[in-house]
């Protein structure tokens, strides 16, 4: 019986490789912060939180809804019509970005 497989396969190798940094990636994610998702009180920093109640139902209309989609969609394919640059790949989060933008405007609305 013969094997297939030469261990010294330069695809087989990567594919080892890139399998072995992934789980290494995700282990040393969960286990920081002694296993939590909350700071703790040891943590360096401060923590900064809005003293604001947030509002969980806005009360917005399926047509407000349908337009904001729209927006959004016409946000992320215009931006990546002006970011993309020949012969380069581009990876880019609309909705985190929009997303970013809106809260931004939100704390210039709140603080004039």
């Amino acid at each position: 019986m013969t094997n297939d497989r030469r261990p010294d396969n330069p695809n087989d190798m990567l594919r080892h490789l890139a399998l072995a940094t992934l789980c290494l990636t995700l282990f040393a994610c969960s286990t920081t912060n002694k296993g939590s998702s909350m700071p703790s009180d040891d943590a360096p920093g401060e923590l900064i939180a809005s003293s604001k109640p947030r509002d969980t139902s806005p009360g917005t209309t399926p047509a407000e809804l349908a337009q904001l989609t729209a927006d959004n969609s016409e946000f992320g394919w215009a931006f990546y019509q002006k970011a993309l640059k020949d012969g380069e790949n581009l990876f880019f989060s609309p909705h985190s970005i929009s997303v970013a933008l809106a809260m931004t405007g939100a704390g210039a609305r709140d603080c004039g």
